[in-house]
């Protein structure tokens, strides 16, 4: 739950990634609902100016992302890391656009690749 300071403000992780990726101007998030990456689509969608959508899958949340950053959006797309292997097909083509694929900057990264890892998925880009 989120809870204000006169100084600070208390996040969960999934609410900080969701600040986090609103701050760095992301535009388009879709992603497939299942704990613990709901939350970061939940508090997301409370951001003016972000389109979010639920996806029927892992894949078609992945493929909204790309879709997105293509024409230069900055997007983001959320699943369980089980979700890696639905989402495999376009993960590993999107690799022959020469599109590259941007982490927001380097503490966010360190969040990314330590929810990717530990229980989760989450890449942003642009």
């Amino acid at each position: 739950m989120t809870a204000k300071s006169i100084d600070k403000l208390w996040l969960s992780g999934n609410e900080a990634l969701a600040l986090g990726a609103y701050e760095a101007g992301v535009k388009v998030a879709s992603g497939y609902p299942g704990t613990p990456s709901t939350e970061i689509m939940e508090n997301l969608s409370k951001y003016e100016g972000v389109y979010t959508e639920w996806a029927p899958n892992e894949k078609v949340g992945l493929e909204v992302a790309l879709g997105a950053s293509f024409v230069g959006v900055r997007a983001l797309a959320t699943m369980k890391h089980v979700g890696m292997n639905v989402a495999a097909d376009p993960l590993f083509t999107s690799s022959y656009t020469g599109k590259e694929l941007q982490n927001i900057n380097n503490y966010q990264q360190n969040i990314v690749v330590r929810k990717l890892f530990s229980i989760m998925y989450a890449c942003p880009f642009t």
